[in-house]
């Protein structure tokens, strides 16, 4: 083969250059989308709290309230998730649905993973970040489940994905972060 990444001159150097290829990560997102939707078809009988979050997201797209009874107003579950959940819920969704956005969801961390690890430390840290992620069995679990862990997980990445981006705009007018570790660089 004529190919960079397969080069006969040079066999122990494979590996590098796999994990500092752009393409690895969109091999790497398939794997996790896969393996995680599979998991989310096979999951019901490992739902911990989710079902009760769906319970209250079921009575939510009903319009009969934030209740997990049907009865009584509910302040014990955390909102985020259930309002996700009914959103689905009120768009036709089932309960497999909702564990496929979930599962989806999941996916999209390992993603969010690689961004900041891009660019805070190269592609290769990016890529062998979003292997991990991929594989790592309680991202499988938790990302194909409907509780509260995988938005959450989701906010905070985006949180300090938007930080660095903030540090990174306001750097190029202040000489303080210009100099500060924090400063992502591009």
């Amino acid at each position: 083969m004529n190919s960079p990444l397969f080069s006969s001159s040079d066999s122990t150097s494979l590996v590098p250059r796999l994990l500092s290829s752009r393409r690895l990560i969109w091999f790497i997102l398939l794997i996790a989308t896969v393996v995680r939707a599979g998991f989310a078809v096979r999951q019901p009988s490992m739902e911990w709290d989710a079902e009760s979050y769906r319970n209250v997201a079921r009575h939510l797209a009903t319009e009969q309230g934030y209740t997990s009874d049907g009865l009584h107003p509910e302040t014990y579950w955390a909102p985020l998730t259930p309002f996700l959940i009914a959103g689905v819920y009120k768009l036709g969704g089932g309960d497999l649905v909702v564990r496929e956005v979930w599962a989806l969801c999941g996916t999209c961390l390992v993603l969010a993973l690689y961004a900041i690890g891009r660019v805070r430390h190269g592609l290769v840290v990016a890529n062998l970040a979003a292997l991990v992620a991929t594989f790592y069995p309680y991202n499988i679990v938790v990302g194909s489940s409907t509780s509260t862990e995988i938005p959450s997980v989701a906010l905070i990445l985006l949180t300090i994905f938007s930080l660095g981006s903030w540090l990174v705009a306001v750097s190029s007018s202040t000489l303080f972060l210009q100099a500060s570790p924090w400063a992502w660089r591009f």
